[in-house]
């Protein structure tokens, strides 16, 4: 058995197939590429397979990773040329290779959120001295219901400026196993504090990083 991973984007309307989903697509095309996939054992085998950091709904990616393991020895160029022809436009396969890096040294991502909306150099300094403070307190959803979270401490960098009358957001937040903060919270703080419209918002993962701050392997 040879254990893989693939970095791969999902942009456009792709960006709207859940991530459950996502994984269903690359399951049926382990089965139409033709490549050995190895399956699980137990009462309900099924191809071993794994989404490094889930990625929310609309949300596009240039950066996500796919884990699946092989009973036989392919090379990344085969592998790449059998998986892309079946899977859907919007996915695509940047590289393959071996011996990847355990996911639970992710601890860090990049974002660019572009907001769309009526946004002026006023706006833009207001909303930068606001993230300058040190408590950022919101509302955030769980399966227990709504808790209030500091978000500062999982900022790690943030840096904003102005598209024509969008704002442009380029965050590293944390994410990982232990703190995960989804830059659509960002946009929260925003029009809670301010009362800010955002008629529209495209949020694009561009680095999944580890532990020592380089993009995982």
């Amino acid at each position: 058995m040879v254990n893989f991973r693939i970095r791969y984007s999902k942009t456009g309307l792709i960006r709207f197939t859940s991530h459950l989903d996502t994984m269903r697509i690359f399951s049926r095309a382990f089965y139409r590429s033709g490549l050995p996939i190895y399956f699980t054992e137990g009462f309900n085998p099924h191809p071993y397979i794994t989404l490094g950091l889930p990625l929310s709904l609309g949300f596009e990616s240039l950066c996500d990773i796919c884990d699946f393991r092989l009973t036989e020895e392919r090379s990344p160029e085969e592998i790449l040329a059998k998986l892309q022809p079946v899977l859907p436009d919007g996915i695509h396969l940047m590289e393959a290779y071996t011996d990847p890096q355990p996911v639970k040294r992710i601890s860090a991502a990049r974002y660019r959120t572009v907001a769309e909306g009526a946004f002026t150099a006023e706006t833009l300094e207001t909303a930068r001295r606001f993230f300058q403070q040190d408590s950022l307190v919101t509302t955030k959803k769980s399966k227990k219901g709504e808790k209030e979270l500091d978000v500062r401490p999982m900022i790690k960098d943030l840096s904003l400026s102005l598209e024509g009358t969008s704002l442009v957001l380029d965050s590293l937040l944390a994410a990982g196993s232990t703190d995960n903060l989804n830059p659509e919270l960002l946009l929260k703080l925003l029009r809670d504090h301010f009362g800010l419209t955002v008629e529209a918002a495209l949020h694009t993962r561009t680095a999944i990083l580890t532990d020592a701050g380089k993009p995982i392997r």
